[in-house]
């Protein structure tokens, strides 16, 4: 442990990769997946010696080394980030209330036309508080001008500058989250038609083809969340809903919903929804809802799932 302990303190970008395998798998606290929640959870002894293992961590030289750090750097620092604020989110919090973000910003240079996944995520860790969001989104801000498309999550993070992109002839890149992220996808439509219905139309015809896609996929894990971005769409921008179905191969989308609607669960909800929106459409897509509703008379028929929508 000691030699981790300052290990870990002097370099954490160099340490880090040496030590993951025993954040992840051994204390579970470094959870990239998502898979150790629940009973598969650290438990205390896991999170106290987490705990100690970064227990040396100066915020103050750590910002500073992260604010050193070069382009392909900065994954590795939003890997560190993730398992520090997992471990004691409030000195990470402090950790990147200190962060150098002229330099940094410098160091994204040319990547601010179209952030790719490192920075992102990145920034996306930084912003661990109200204070830390609030420091990135001025970071966002000051090189608003230079960003031709946004990827999703920071449109998450900053949705007033996400719609200053649009209007300045960007994109926001929803098209990546139309298949298993939907939820994000729906967010960030909903965002729009509350702050700038009017570039709805701009946001969203890009990405239609890719929605469509995804709707007719043979995979049901696509499915997965459908229904939240479905039910936003047509309580927001029912015609681009309609331009979505509208390209939908008939042969396709009933080989795929009848799938999900034999499995069920989430794939299910979202298939009983399509069908629902298909059935009284003219032609043959119309006639593969009307098959469908009859081959699944129960499972075809949307049912409400306000908990789903929360979320």
């Amino acid at each position: 442990m000691p030699l981790l302990q300052h290990a870990l303190a002097a370099d954490p970008l160099k340490v880090f990769p040496e030590v993951d395998v025993i954040a992840e798998d051994l204390l579970r606290v470094w959870d990239p997946f998502g898979i150790y929640t629940g009973k598969l959870a650290p438990d205390r002894r896991q999170r106290a010696l987490a705990r100690e293992l970064c227990r040396h961590i100066d915020c103050t030289k750590v910002a500073a080394k992260i604010s050193a750090a070069s382009l392909r750097e900065l994954q590795q620092a939003a890997y560190f980030l993730g398992l520090f604020r997992r471990v004691d989110p409030k000195r990470a919090a402090a950790l990147c209330r200190q962060l150098d973000w002229s330099r940094l910003g410098v160091t994204i240079g040319a990547e601010w036309s179209h952030l790719n996944h490192d920075s992102t995520n990145f920034m996306c860790q930084a912003a661990l508080d109200k204070q830390s969001r609030e420091i990135v989104t001025s970071v966002v801000q000051a090189h608003l001008a230079d960003i031709r498309v946004m990827p999703s999550r920071i449109a998450v993070l900053t949705p007033e500058l996400a719609c200053a992109v649009v209007d300045q002839g960007g994109t926001i890149a929803i098209g990546v989250d139309m298949a298993l992220s939907w939820r994000r996808a729906a967010y960030i439509i909903y965002n729009f038609s509350e702050l700038r219905p009017d570039l709805m139309q701009v946001l969203v015809t890009p990405y239609e083809a890719e929605a469509a896609t995804s709707l007719q996929s043979k995979q049901t894990n696509v499915f997965d969340d459908a229904d939240v971005f479905l039910r936003v769409m047509d309580e927001v921008a029912p015609d681009a809903l309609a331009r979505i179905l509208a390209r939908l191969e008939p042969v396709a989308a009933e080989a795929a919903w009848g799938t999900c609607l034999a499995k069920g669960g989430k794939a299910g909800r979202s298939a009983a929804i399509l069908i629902e929106h298909c059935r009284t459409m003219p032609g043959e897509l119309g006639e593969v809802a009307r098959r469908l509703r009859q081959r699944f008379p129960k499972a075809s028929i949307p049912r409400p799932d306000k908990s789903s929508m929360d979320q």
